[in-house]
């Protein structure tokens, strides 16, 4: 009995230890909490790249439409260039055509207190981009939402 014990303790052990080596977090730069997955290293390097070429101004086309809560496989964008804009004083400016990703990616920022360093646009990225005024030190494009219905493919 004692053996089935120890044997499930130690599979409760590997379980914890299997979970702590696949999480991969921007600790320090965001909480530890923040498990970014596969996305770690390319928001790593693109947290290198806006550093080494001192952005100013930075624009994402596709918002994040869950905040942080998608951190691992979508969204979150908006919030790790939010942070970034914060600590190098310089600002992002993040646009959607969708009202419901914008409210909730809004919500997010303020959650976060970015609200100084982002600015969440409601619109199509394509207008946004060809209105927009400024110099732009880095363009994020991630605006592509597939979808599944046919009819909608064909317009595209």
């Amino acid at each position: 009995m004692y053996y089935i014990y120890w044997l499930f303790g130690l599979g409760i052990l590997g379980f914890f230890v299997g979970k702590f080596i696949k999480h991969k977090s921007l600790y320090p730069f965001m909480p530890f909490k923040h498990d970014f997955r596969k996305r770690r290293s390319t928001f790593l390097k693109t947290l290198e790249l806006l550093d080494k070429i001192n952005a100013d101004i930075i624009i994402e086309t596709g918002t994040s439409r869950e905040g942080l809560h998608g951190a691992k496989s979508n969204g979150a964008a908006t919030i790790v260039f939010g942070k970034w804009a914060k600590l190098n004083k310089a600002f992002l400016h993040s646009v959607d055509i969708s009202e419901n990703s914008v409210a909730n990616a809004q919500k997010e920022v303020t959650k976060q207190r970015l609200d100084d360093y982002v600015k969440i646009h409601l619109s199509d990225s394509i207008i946004f981009l060809q209105n927009f005024d400024k110099k732009v030190d880095f363009l994020y494009l991630d605006s592509y939402d597939y979808s599944s219905n046919i009819e909608v493919q064909k317009k595209q």
